[in-house]
């Protein structure tokens, strides 16, 4: 069994997963629903021998576990709990969140103080870039491309039409995979 992303396969054994989810109001209603759904369908089908983490992120950051966690089911099932308390508002800073991602490899501003392995970082957003470091397109792309030096894909799922070709280029520089949510 190889769990699976939005059809995106998680296929390495004992995996190091982080998921960033955008929770900004775009989200809201039908949205965040969704990836609520498709979320908890990837953690609950996570081996345990898996780890992982959840960034939520609108102009803020919401890190699940602030670690990549054992995908144990008591954390899995903390994770979704914790999912179904997110309430989308506010505008979207995609770079912050995915550079927070990367800071477990021992990459970005803040890099951990003991890095540790990631082996792939899904994105789903909604809307383009408003706050964060970085909020103009081109920036985006390449500071996130330096993050993964294409040894640690961004795979990026579209919940909007207004990110399809930014989500799609990061997809393209990091060597993930790019998917439409609505597919």
């Amino acid at each position: 069994h190889v769990p699976r992303y939005y059809d995106v396969p998680i296929p390495r054994p004992k995996s190091q997963v982080v998921f960033c989810l955008d929770v900004s109001q775009s989200m809201y209603g039908d949205g965040i629903k969704d990836a609520r759904r498709h979320l908890g369908k990837a953690l609950r089908d996570l081996p345990s021998s898996h780890g992982f983490d959840v960034v939520a992120f609108n102009e803020n950051l919401f890190p699940f576990a602030k670690r990549l966690t054992s995908a144990h089911p008591v954390q899995k099932w903390r994770a979704i709990q914790w999912l179904e308390g997110l309430e989308p508002t506010s505008y979207t800073n995609i770079y912050d969140a995915v550079e927070s991602a990367f800071q477990y490899k021992g990459r970005g501003r803040r890099p951990a103080a003991e890095p540790t392995r990631l082996d792939m970082v899904f994105l789903l957003s909604v809307g383009a870039p408003t706050r964060g470091r970085f909020r103009h397109a081109d920036r985006v792309v390449q500071h996130i491309g330096l993050l993964s030096t294409r040894d640690v894909p961004v795979h990026t799922i579209a919940a909007g039409e207004r990110v399809f070709v930014l989500l799609q280029r990061i997809a393209e520089i990091t060597g993930g995979v790019f998917t439409d949510a609505f597919e």
